[in-house]
């Protein structure tokens, strides 16, 4: 073989290995806005849209009838947002459609304003603690608070880390709660906590059963991701149905939660 006939050989590779490339170019600019062409992605999956109140309705099925923990719906509301309506239907706190008392119990003026003077009390503390967040604690409860309110967790942002300005958190309103001058707020967070731990305590105690020992994970796990232990966050203790459930129980008959 001569030595022009070696020489062609190196260009005649390099000039097949140019036309698959720009072959392959070609290709992939004709594909790449084709449906195909998100094949791996997740962005664009459709998905199924659950409302809250299925979410509730949904954790609720699961915990009362699909299980053999040993608890009842009003277990559920204490520690959680959801709702058991009088229509047999699930809702969260904030969807719970409002019921007609055609019989509204009759109130002594005396506790109505002593109602009113305390309501308005703890909404000037809640308005004190607020004031008293750095414009970088706001900016990270900012990332916590959920505009919408969620199945279970209400207005807390789902799949987001709170545990270390939960800490923050937790240590301003203590501290704020040590001053005797606030004792209206710390009376409603007290009772609020209590309230969410007494519930939980039977949902606990019934969930770590012999029978149901391979639920241990969920049912210990919940404390830490509902706050169980922890001081509710300021929104929550401006809910309006919180409220009205702290002042009912204190000045009307003892209701466990809000609109249960």
């Amino acid at each position: 073989m001569t030595r022009q006939a070696h020489g062609r050989h190196p260009v005649i590779a390099v000039t097949i290995a140019a036309v698959l490339l720009l072959t392959v170019g070609g290709l992939w600019l004709l594909a790449r806005d084709a449906p195909s062409s998100a094949t791996g992605e997740i962005n664009d999956v459709p998905g199924i849209a659950i409302t809250p109140a299925q979410g509730c309705a949904n954790f609720a099925r699961y915990w009362l009838d699909e299980t053999s923990v040993d608890i009842d719906a009003a277990v559920l509301e204490g520690f959680t947002n959801c709702r058991l309506g009088a229509d047999g239907a699930w809702y969260t706190l904030a969807e719970l459609p409002e019921e007609r008392n055609t019989n509204p119990p009759t109130i002594d003026p005396a506790q109505e304003a002593a109602a009113n003077e305390l309501r308005a009390r703890i909404i000037a503390d809640l308005g004190t603690l607020q004031q008293s967040f750095t414009e970088r604690m706001m900016q990270e409860l900012g990332k916590v608070y959920s505009d919408r309110s969620n199945p279970v967790i209400g207005r807390t942002q789902e799949g987001v880390s709170v545990s270390n300005v939960r800490t923050r958190y937790a240590r301003i309103i203590n501290g704020m709660m040590l001053d005797p001058s606030h004792d209206a707020l710390t009376g409603y967070v007290t009772w609020m906590m209590q309230t969410r731990m007494d519930a939980y305590g039977i949902f606990r105690r019934a969930c770590l059963d012999d029978g149901t020992i391979f639920l241990r994970q969920p049912c210990t796990g919940m404390e830490d991701n509902l706050s169980i232990r922890y001081a509710p966050w300021y929104w929550e203790l401006a809910s309006e149905e919180w409220l009205d459930a702290y002042l009912h129980h204190l000045y009307g008959e003892p209701d466990a939660t809000p609109a249960s």
